[in-house]
């Protein structure tokens, strides 16, 4: 095993650690196209109620931790900033784990429709300038480490 394999290893290990002090969250990996991995904690949002929320009223969210919508399957989406009252990156994932849009820095309130050219399973709401900070492109990968299900596991 490479040494990069191993240290991409340790870190989906530690960050699926949560000691169970943060309950009803998920840890995401991102592996960004150069193997670089990038660590969130993350509240899945899988029902409909939760969605719909989302992040509104919140006037903060710590750093690297966000809100990862699951929609079941692929489908068309379109997201809005209504009530929500930080900008925000909208990254938009396929079935798979594959990043293929991201909306950067999302207007706070905005009623303004925006959404991805193709359908995605996921989207994954992080704080406004984080997908820049840490170099998020199309083609990074997703990986969820405390997952119902395996689609991630590929």
């Amino acid at each position: 095993m490479s040494v990069g394999a191993l240290r991409l290893l340790t870190g989906i290990l530690i960050a699926g650690y949560s000691g169970g002090a943060v309950s009803a969250q998920d840890a995401l990996t991102v592996v960004r196209r150069d193997g670089v991995a990038i660590y969130y904690q993350i509240e899945l949002v899988d029902d409909p109620g939760s969605r719909t929320r989302g992040l509104m009223w919140r006037e903060s969210l710590p750093r690297r931790t966000g809100m990862y919508f699951d929609f079941g399957r692929p489908q068309r989406v379109r997201m809005w900033m209504r009530n929500t009252l930080i900008p925000l990156d909208m990254l938009f994932v396929s079935e798979p784990g594959v990043l293929v849009d991201i909306k950067r820095n999302t207007s706070p309130g905005s009623l303004r429709l925006v959404g991805p050219s193709q359908a995605v399973r996921y989207v994954l709401e992080i704080n406004g300038g984080e997908a820049s900070e840490f170099d998020f492109t199309i083609g990074d990968r997703f990986i969820l480490s405390q997952r119902r299900d395996p689609v991630h596991a590929k």
